[in-house]
């Protein structure tokens, strides 16, 4: 018996597991994947905040940002400066600190365990997974926008989910400044964005 599953091990997973797990409670973290921060699912542009609010080390600073150019399709743009500095991190660095800091609080991680669905007993909920069954006092879904733990409690998930491209491109590109495109032929109906 646990007092809390949560379904994803991902940067929200972690740090819920980590401060529950922090107050003594007997916490499991459970995610499909084989492997933590893999794959990246985000370019990793982030506010100074995300530190104080994460509890991760800044050993995860791949570049710094001061500023944001905003193109239009004619190539003309207006830029922005920032009074504080943005952050471009390793997402992979980022999700295993997360996670490291997670189970020195106490909270267990097991990977490659697929959420399946629960069933509501008496005194707590029956999760059931790719592997066996669980018992737990509450069930945390923090397994992303299409959310299996939302539908499994029938709970409303975004009918309109927008999905990116993202590359990794060695080029020349100034590296305090981030990019964003609209209305070129490089993103017709959406933006394009360049992140160093």
């Amino acid at each position: 018996m646990f007092d809390v599953i949560i379904v994803g091990a991902g940067p929200s997973g972690c740090r819920v597991g980590e401060l529950v797990a922090e107050k003594g409670f007997k916490v499991l973290i459970i995610d499909k994947k084989r492997e933590i921060g893999k794959p990246v699912r985000c370019s990793g542009l982030v506010s100074h905040r995300i530190f104080r609010l994460s509890g991760v080390s800044k050993n995860v600073i791949v570049n710094s940002v001061k500023k944001a150019r905003f193109y239009s399709s004619s190539g003309s743009y207006l830029e922005l400066r920032s009074k504080k500095r943005v952050y471009v991190i390793d997402r992979e660095k980022f999700d295993k600190e997360l996670a490291k800091n997670a189970m020195d609080a106490g909270a267990n991680i097991r990977m490659l365990t697929s959420f399946k669905g629960f069933k509501r007993e008496k005194d707590c909920l029956r999760i059931r997974t790719g592997k066996n069954t669980m018992r737990t006092k509450l069930l945390v879904g923090a397994d992303g926008p299409d959310s299996a733990v939302a539908r499994a409690a029938n709970l409303p998930v975004p009918d309109n989910l927008l999905v990116g491209v993202q590359r990794t491109v060695k080029s020349y590109y100034e590296p305090e400044t981030v990019e964003l495109w609209f209305g070129s032929h490089l993103c017709p109906k959406f933006f394009c964005w360049v992140i160093p």
